[in-house]
């Protein structure tokens, strides 16, 4: 399979992370390609509000430019990702523990990370701290 990225041609191999691009401040969605469906079409493990879910590409696309973050370096490793991603199919969404990013990133290399998710969290905080000063000094005129 080949995921055009509009600068190149990109191989996909099963077991490939995948990152479909989301528009402005909006997270991007990961997910892991599995093998072909029985219409022929190639199938995305990945964990949206229905959690972790089996769908045709294009469903997982949306549309959306998709672009692979990692491909397997072995037969092996293929193996292993596809059997961690498979055996997720059902576990339920959960945002801030396991989201797409983490399931993607735990199926590909079991470790479950979300640096998006910490990105938000950090500029929440960042912006609570401002406003919390804000509000402080304010307070300090009266």
């Amino acid at each position: 399979m080949y995921i055009n990225d509009l600068e190149h041609q990109v191989s996909a191999y099963p077991g490939s992370m995948l990152k479909a691009k989301s528009q402005g401040l909006w997270p991007d969605h990961l997910g892991i390609l599995g093998e072909p469906l029985p219409d022929g079409r190639w199938s995305v493990v990945h964990s949206d509000e229905r959690g972790v879910v089996l769908t045709a590409f294009e469903d997982f696309a949306r549309g959306r430019l998709v672009t692979v973050l990692q491909a397997p370096c072995s037969l092996e490793q293929q193996r292993s990702i596809l059997e961690r991603a498979f055996s997720q199919i059902g576990h339920p969404y959960d945002v801030l523990f396991a989201n797409c990013e983490h399931f993607a990133t735990w199926a590909f290399n079991g470790v479950a990370d979300s640096p998006q998710l910490k990105k938000c969290v950090a500029g929440a905080c960042v912006l609570v701290l401002g406003l919390a000063r804000l509000w402080s000094l304010g307070g300090e005129s009266a």
